[in-house]
């Protein structure tokens, strides 16, 4: 008893027919039964699905949301503003991030004023204005995130392929490394740091930082300690 009109009917891959002849992949047919008159139609469609690469699943998947979408646009408006930030400051009228205005202070207790036409969102205890340096800090945000990140990732790839490549002790000594930095407190590790570098500075070191200048006074600090915390 054949299948009910109208119902498609599908051959596996391999089957063999009644008159002996074995289908291959290419081949793959809907054959669906006309509602009248008895004739079988052949329906000329094959099965072949597309196959899409991981990055396609992902960018598939994340074009649906839009807050995904809205977040991704709000961060690159961000990094677009800290890599031009030099252009963006002098188009709007700000003045330089360094530059003190000591007459925008208060003139009885010398403290910084709010939001004003001359300075958007106001002055520092310094009279420095606080858009500029806004727009300009995100510049060494981005450097330190940066280069963290880059630090860490180069420094962790090498750990690993050395401890899963040799393993034994070579893969015991590297894991108990790992565990003695994630054990030191991060603001601890950070005021050595920043206390040898400066000693180091003053001590008659030209300025060179510490660890005979791999590590360099101030940024390099930040940099090091988020790399390998």
């Amino acid at each position: 008893m054949g299948p009910p009109a109208g119902r498609p009917r599908r051959r596996r891959q391999g089957a063999v027919q009644p008159d002996g002849v074995r289908l291959e992949a290419s081949q793959f047919r809907e054959e669906k039964e006309a509602p009248v008159g008895g004739s079988a139609e052949l329906v000329g469609s094959d099965f072949a699905v597309p196959l899409r690469s991981p990055w396609r699943l992902f960018w598939d998947r994340f074009r649906e949301d839009r807050l995904a979408l809205l977040s991704l646009a709000f961060i690159g408006l961000l990094v677009l503003v800290a890599i031009l930030a030099p252009v963006i400051v002098p188009v709007l009228g700000a003045p330089d991030p360094n530059a003190r205005d000591t007459a925008a202070l208060d003139p009885l207790f010398a403290t910084p004023t709010g939001p004003s036409a001359d300075h958007w969102f106001g002055i520092d205890q310094l009279g420095r204005d606080v858009f500029s340096r806004t727009v300009y800090g995100a510049r060494v945000s981005l450097t330190v995130a940066f280069a963290a990140t880059a630090l860490a990732t180069v420094f962790g790839v090498i750990a690993g392929l050395l401890a899963g490549y040799y393993r034994g002790w070579t893969d015991t000594v590297i894991s108990r490394f790992v565990d003695v930095l994630l054990a030191i407190p991060y603001r601890l590790l950070a005021t050595g740091l920043a206390a040898a570098c400066t000693l180091g500075q003053t001590s008659g070191g030209g300025g060179a930082g510490c660890l005979g200048g791999l590590i360099k006074p101030g940024l390099g600090v930040v940099i090091f300690v988020i790399a390998f915390t």
